[in-house]
């Protein structure tokens, strides 16, 4: 089974590996990723399990996706989005 893992310098202490709310540190990367496999197969010795969930396909406002596609106004409101971010984008630059 493969899982994903965030593996991180620690400022003057190594490196941390963390995954599926465990964190565990080790000197050197290959310690830490060693010493979260450790840690993993302990808490699945002791019951816990790692699964896979299947998420909907659609995220939830994808019902929304396209009311707007007929509305007479929509051009209008693209259009107005995009000249209060080229004004905002602007003063940023000033």
């Amino acid at each position: 089974m493969e899982i994903t893992v965030l593996v991180e310098p620690v400022l003057g202490n190594g490196f941390r590996a963390g995954a599926l709310g465990l964190s565990v540190e080790g000197h050197t990367r290959d310690q830490a990723l060693n010493n979260l496999k450790e840690a993993l197969l302990q808490r699945t010795a002791a019951g816990a399990e790692i699964v896979k969930v299947t998420l909907a396909a659609r995220p939830p406002w994808g019902e929304f996706a396209g009311d707007l596609r007929d509305d007479p106004m929509f051009d209008d409101w693209v259009q107005a989005m995009a000249d209060y971010r080229r004004e905002k984008d602007r003063a940023l630059e000033e």
